[in-house]
């Protein structure tokens, strides 16, 4: 802590020794917080000089600045503001263009990391209608693979070219992990209990239904007295043939769950690591403005 410290120290005093502009200086600080990953910091750099600045060149500068530093800090909610904030300011249309790129990747990112929390297809039909560069084209249907609509990738990844396209076609290479089917699940918990949770992925609650389905059943079997009727048995064979009853169901249920949920949890790790291992520099990363 104490060499970084001394560090800013440093930077700061580099920095009035180059310039007496207060904007220069608050550069120099924000873009020494950005690269050593102090986020917050460089955000609240970047915010003082968006209002010390003069001209819009910095003022969209520090903007971008700002939702590059959301982005990588995963405040993705924040960055997609911050990034339309950006857009507001940008005359330039490559700037622009960019713009709306990392704008629907921050939108799509936050959708895999919160699934339900950003439509990732809101951010493909954003994108889509200025997807005419590379880059654009790239994270077009890397958008599209994401949300499942491999045919509509395919399409896309057509028109790309450059040292993108084979990174593209080996994501849509990539065969997603087997569906697993819900009503055979809960056929195969009806019988044999558990088994249906096994076949989700869930070999602890199988073992459960199944050990409680079968205690509660042979007690019930074990205290039914053949000699009287289904009506005059004993308390205890009720109340073992209730328990069994509702074990039995809940087991059946808890099989179509568990592959559910196995298919929910293994398509969410497909979409994340499809992502990742596609993931490029950001457009924007390196802009300077007129610097």
């Amino acid at each position: 802590m104490r060499f970084r410290s001394a560090l800013v120290v440093v930077t700061i005093l580099v920095g009035t020794a180059r310039a007496d502009d207060p904007a220069d200086r608050l550069v120099m600080l924000g873009d020494f917080h950005y690269r050593a990953g102090e986020y917050y910091r460089a955000i609240s750099d970047y915010e003082e000089l968006g209002l010390f600045a003069s001209d819009d060149t910095t003022k969209l500068f520090a903007a971008i600045r700002i939702a590059l530093s959301y982005h990588h800090g995963r405040q993705l909610g924040d960055a997609a503001l911050a990034y339309r904030r950006a857009l507001v300011l940008a005359r330039d249309p490559d700037v622009a263009r960019s713009l709306r790129v990392q704008l629907a990747m921050a939108r799509t990112e936050r959708a895999l990391d919160q699934p339900g929390s950003d439509a990732v297809d809101v951010a493909i039909a954003e994108l889509a209608p200025s997807a005419g560069e590379p880059r654009s084209i790239y994270e077009l249907a890397r958008m599209q693979l994401v949300a499942g609509r491999r045919d509509d990738a395919r399409v896309t990844a057509a028109k790309l070219t450059g040292p993108l396209q084979p990174i593209l076609e080996r994501a849509l290479a990539r065969e997603p992990r087997s569906h697993r089917h819900v009503w055979l699940g809960v056929t195969l918990s009806a019988i044999v209990p558990g088994a249906g949770s096994v076949y989700g992925g869930h070999a602890v609650d199988g073992a459960y239904y199944f050990a409680l389905t079968g205690l509660t059943g042979l007690g019930a079997w074990n205290v039914y007295e053949s000699s009287r009727g289904f009506s005059d048995q004993k308390a205890a064979f009720y109340g073992l043939a209730s328990a069994a009853i509702v074990v039995y169901v809940a087991n059946v249920l808890q099989g179509g769950i568990a592959v559910a949920r196995y298919n929910a949890v293994t398509g969410a790790e497909d979409r994340r690591a499809l992502w990742r291992d596609t993931d490029q520099p950001l457009p924007l990363e390196t802009y300077t403005g007129a610097r």
